[in-house]
């Protein structure tokens, strides 16, 4: 069953009145008000460093606004659209805003249940107004819903699944209003070894399964983590991370980026050389155009691939080093079929390098050719890193920082969102970005983000869920 609350005014009261456990909390305080006790304000019980930001919740997951290669924001002109995961830890929700700052209206919606917190949703809205939900799994049958009418978020279409067992969605949607899923197949088992599935579906079909471009090279645990983009051309752009190798001694002792791009829908791919690949190719056949693992003491984690306004196919990526505070984020450019790499972060002195990226977050390229990005930065020690992962997954020192970079000039401006003193981790952002070929970039207005630690296994919850302007 689909909830929907109408409000009129998005404050503060009612984002604390939302969550059932501070609803209690307020009550007791009013109770002993009543009675005499000294007590503390109910509302400053709840953290009100927001930092300019807005609370959206104080239900949400350990992994709220994970992950970065799925559409977490949609904007509008006078309104956006977010979606992130709530826990109780015991259930998974997973929620779809629609807040119309113009009409100071806000729409909620529980679109259906998460495996856990690798569950969280895409969305995307097509040429006449449907939008579109991809959420859910975990190694599990992925679920759909549509809007019953173009414009409006708040009725939707029977949940239907497909699939056998997927996790994390990335979407797209052509020109001919064809709806594009790349996702990790697989379940981790040692029986099978993962993959990357594309699957397309139009307004009048079901859900099919047009190929199956990528295989790791052993069974066992995949990362993948796809992300795609289709130009004005149709062509389907694919960035994935290959991670192999994950035992006792580490968690992807072998680690790769790979670029692949289909010409005809989805059906076969080729790779930036023009190289043509078989189904279930492997990284070896595809040609990895980065490569690293902890067996090299370079940790890789992906971002995403966009596509600009005039077809400029780009990448965002980070690395750290498992033996020391090293670390960098970088913009990699298609040219001619070759890549190049510009680094941004530490190279570039952002906070004069003194902090170490974690998180290489999202991009966007917007019309004026400037490129926009978010990303994660930590103020840690050697210590804090773990040695079987090589990483320091969201560390209380976590802050987001917003940025700029021009693409001719080179010039590269940032701010970190939150300050020193902040109480964190502040992580997994998510920009709002194009969702459909041939709409073009506009530089966008917020982001949204997780504060809270990520322990409390796979249904961890009641962490805040934020959503900012951006300047």
């Amino acid at each position: 069953m689909i909830s929907i609350n109408r409000i009129k005014h998005r404050n503060y009261f009612y984002r604390i009145c939302l969550n059932r456990k501070w609803l209690i909390f307020l009550l007791s305080v009013l109770l002993q008000s009543c009675s005499g006790e000294s007590t503390n304000s109910g509302i400053s019980s709840v953290p009100s460093d927001t930092y300019g930001a807005t609370l959206v919740s104080t239900m949400g997951s350990n992994r709220a606004t994970g992950y970065r290669h799925s559409n977490k924001i949609l904007e509008f002109d006078n309104s956006y659209l977010i979606t992130y995961l709530e826990s109780d830890e015991s259930t998974v929700n997973v929620i779809l805003e629609h807040y119309d700052y113009e009409e100071n209206l806000l729409s909620r919606v529980i679109i259906g249940t998460a495996d856990n917190n690798h569950g969280g949703a895409a969305i995307a809205v097509d040429s006449v107004g449907y939008l579109h939900v991809i959420y859910g799994p975990h190694g599990t049958p992925m679920r759909y819903r549509r809007s019953e009418l173009p414009n409006q978020y708040t009725t939707f279409t029977n949940e239907i699944e497909f699939g056998e067992a997927l996790t994390y969605p990335s979407i797209f949607i052509n020109e001919k209003d064809e709806l594009i899923i790349a996702a990790r197949g697989g379940t981790g088992s040692q029986h099978t070894a993962g993959s990357i599935e594309i699957w397309k579906k139009s307004s009048d079909t079901q859900f099919t399964r047009v190929s199956t471009p990528v295989v790791n090279r052993e069974r066992g645990y995949a990362a993948f983590n796809p992300s795609i983009a289709v130009d004005s051309q149709n062509y389907i752009h694919l960035l994935a991370l290959v991670h192999e190798g994950t035992n006792d001694e580490g968690y992807g002792l072998y680690q790769a980026l790979i670029y692949l791009v289909s010409k005809d829908g989805g059906y076969t791919w080729g790779n930036s050389k023009g190289k043509k690949l078989g189904s279930h190719a492997d990284v070896e056949e595809v040609g990895p155009f980065y490569e690293g693992g902890l067996s090299s003491n370079v940790v890789i984690t992906s971002g995403v691939v966009v596509v600009s306004p005039a077809d400029t196919v780009l990448v965002n990526f980070s690395t750290q080093a498992s033996d020391d505070l090293e670390s960098e984020f970088y913009i990699g450019e298609l040219k001619d079929s070759n890549w190049e790499f510009i680094p941004v972060g530490n190279d570039r002195g952002i906070f004069d390098g003194r902090y170490r990226i974690s998180d290489p977050g999202v991009i966007v390229v917007t019309e004026d050719g400037n490129l926009d990005f978010v990303l994660g930065m930590q103020d840690i020690t050697l210590a804090d890193i773990d040695p079987w992962e090589g990483i320091s997954w969201g560390h209380s020192s976590s802050f987001i920082v917003h940025g700029t970079l021009n693409l001719v000039s080179g010039e590269t401006s940032a701010k970190r969102l939150q300050p020193d003193s902040a109480l964190g981790p502040y992580w997994l952002p998510n920009i709002g970005r194009p969702s459909i070929s041939g709409l073009a970039s506009t530089k966008p207005k917020r982001v949204i983000y997780t504060q809270g630690h990520p322990d409390g296994g796979y249904l961890g919850g009641f962490r805040n869920v934020y959503v900012a302007d951006l300047d």
